[in-house]
């Protein structure tokens, strides 16, 4: 995508994410990708988080970042914390956000279970 993304995360996620570019090298769809590591992940094959981890992410618009100097202006920050097989039972957590910055489960009872924290934007 155009613009500016720059991704942070903690290492016990690196086999998910480094699983997740291998797949989509080899031309995988994104319900490829799921599909294979929902499957590996519980085959114990892809190691998943045991205690929940977090990722960053940083976007700008197109218009707001110079690929020259690497300047970005006006960027948000956003938060995702993987919690594998955790559900909206299980965290208490609603399905989608019930207001700005509310946290919110995603893929619950999945591998790639997570919190989405969005943070309201200026």
């Amino acid at each position: 995508s155009n613009g500016f993304n720059a991704s942070c995360y903690h290492n016990t996620l690196e086999p998910f994410m480094a699983r997740g570019r291998q797949l989509k090298a080899e031309g995988k769809t994104p319900k490829e990708i799921f599909d294979i590591r929902e499957a590996e992940a519980k085959s114990g094959k892809l190691k998943m988080p045991k205690d929940g981890a977090t990722l960053f992410v940083l976007t700008a618009d197109q218009q707001n970042f110079d690929p020259k100097t690497g300047e970005v202006k006006d960027s948000y920050l956003r938060y995702v914390v993987y919690i594998p097989w955790a559900t909206e039972a299980s965290t208490g957590l609603p399905l989608k956000p019930s207001g700005p910055a509310m946290p919110w489960i995603m893929d619950p009872g999945t591998h790639r279970a997570h919190i989405m924290i969005n943070p309201p934007r200026n």
